[in-house]
């Protein structure tokens, strides 16, 4: 008994596995269409600004790559934020590194420490107490903030629109289809068995009565289908996509 329970608990990390790995594969190259999309549309916002002007932008699979340089930190990430608007970004990837003129440890630090207090004293205490350090030119920041989560002086808190269009993302999407298919089909509940037709393919396979569900991944084509009972007869998906289809016999 403990070992069917044993084997029943890797299988169901085995599937997370399989299953992430798949949905990734097809979501890159959904993604991938829209490079030189991307790319036309980021480049068009970086040159639009004077600040962005040595920034340039690269796509591969949807996710953007910055380089280059600017005179502020605050612009190396004003530049990322803005690529992010462009649609269909899957992520940025951002090296840009920050020049500007040098400034001596001890002027930094008093210019950080006057900036600092503001925030202590102002509408939007952030910190009980804080204090600070510059060697060449590395900042390091202690003390004790506000709510007690030290994260939360650089954590950004999500809005409602924020979360609901994260969750639009496709590989978002997708994952959240089949976890709810996990959680809900009772054949997940019997018994299980995994095999394949080669060193390229996995096929797993799960029953319970009349109830059952069938992976077959086929790693080499990035393709995943998945057949399964359903009371209006056999049913099959293909990873990536959001609706059942019936079966081809």
């Amino acid at each position: 008994m403990q070992a069917t329970k044993k084997m029943k608990n890797v299988a169901g990390a085995l599937i997370a596995v399989v299953l992430l790995s798949v949905t990734l594969f097809a979501d890159t190259g959904a993604a991938s269409r829209y490079d030189n999309q991307v790319q036309t549309a980021v480049t068009h916002k970086l040159d639009a600004k004077k600040q962005f002007r040595d920034v340039k932008a690269s796509v591969e699979d949807g996710i953007v790559t910055l380089t280059g340089s600017v005179d502020l930190y605050q612009r190396k990430l004003d530049a990322a934020k803005l690529a992010r608007k462009a649609a269909h970004v899957q992520g940025v990837r951002n090296l840009i590194t920050v020049g500007g003129p040098d400034v001596p440890d001890a002027q930094l630090e008093q210019k950080l420490a006057t900036k600092l207090r503001y925030v202590r004293v102002g509408y939007d205490n952030a910190f009980d107490y804080f204090a600070l350090g510059v060697k060449d030119g590395v900042v390091t920041v202690e003390g004790q903030d506000r709510t007690g989560v030290g994260r939360d002086i650089n954590r950004h808190y999500y809005t409602r629109d924020e979360v609901e269009n994260q969750l639009r993302v496709p590989v978002v999407h997708s994952l959240l289809d089949l976890i709810r298919f996990r959680n809900a089909h009772p054949a997940f509940g019997g018994d299980f068995q995994v095999g394949g037709r080669n060193d390229n393919s996995l096929i797993m396979e799960w029953r319970s009565e009349s109830d059952w569900v069938r992976l077959e991944a086929d790693f080499a084509a990035q393709r995943a289908i998945i057949s399964y009972a359903d009371p209006a007869g056999e049913q099959s998906m293909t990873l990536g996509e959001t609706t059942a289809r019936k079966a081809e016999r």
